[in-house]
């Protein structure tokens, strides 16, 4: 296990960028989720900026799972920042 220079435990090196986006909706199904709509981005909880870069402090984020499981639209400049690819 690896704890981050923040004290938080991470599990890899991509657990600690969680998927956000400028918008989100809810969905009702079984039960009502919030959903991210539009390109999804990854930033780490405390920063203003997503991983390429971009201005995201009003954002919603989605800490219910990584930034590696997001679907979607993904960045793919946030995706070379996070996964190293």
């Amino acid at each position: 296990m690896k704890t981050s220079a923040r004290g938080g435990v991470t599990v890899g090196a991509q657990a600690h960028w969680y998927p956000t986006a400028t918008s989100r909706r809810l969905v009702r199904r079984d039960d009502a989720e919030w959903v991210l709509e539009g390109t999804v981005h990854a930033r780490r909880c405390g920063e203003l900026t997503t991983a390429c870069g971009l201005l995201a402090v009003d954002w919603p984020m989605s800490f219910y799972e990584p930034f590696a499981a997001a679907r979607g639209d993904v960045c793919r400049s946030c995706v070379r920042t996070v996964v190293g690819v």
